[in-house]
């Protein structure tokens, strides 16, 4: 009798991954168009390594060009973990609990505020 394989496939974790890609930029738009924040709205992009998916949040001057850049979160490409940043180069794996959620997971947008990984999953 064979076994079924509940993990979610290569295939699945990048459809999730750019799904959630769309949801967390709605979720920085939002926060600075309520904060009334001066200046253009920050872009959410990432950078694929061997590991992990590098979320990085850009922001533009007034002219669309130059700015600044911040690590928004890590996210491992194998399994969809979700991990703070440590670094520019790599995320916390260092801690009692370094994964904070796993993108498949049903509201994994909740594991994220407008500025970064959560603490503590949001309402």
């Amino acid at each position: 009798m064979s076994q079924i394989n509940l993990e979610p496939s290569e295939l699945e974790i990048e459809h999730e991954f750019s799904l959630l890609l769309l949801k967390l930029q709605e979720k920085i738009n939002i926060s600075h168009n309520q904060n009334r924040y001066t200046g253009l709205t920050p872009d959410l992009t990432f950078k694929e390594g061997r590991v992990y998916w590098k979320l990085i949040k850009e922001y533009k001057n007034e002219r669309g060009c130059g700015g600044s850049s911040t690590v928004y979160a890590f996210v491992r490409r194998k399994d969809g973990a979700i991990f703070q940043p440590a670094t520019w180069k790599q995320p916390q794996t260092r801690t009692q609990n370094p994964v904070k959620g796993y993108i498949t997971d049903e509201w994994s947008a909740d594991y994220f505020t407008a500025y970064g990984v959560a603490h503590e999953p949001q309402d």
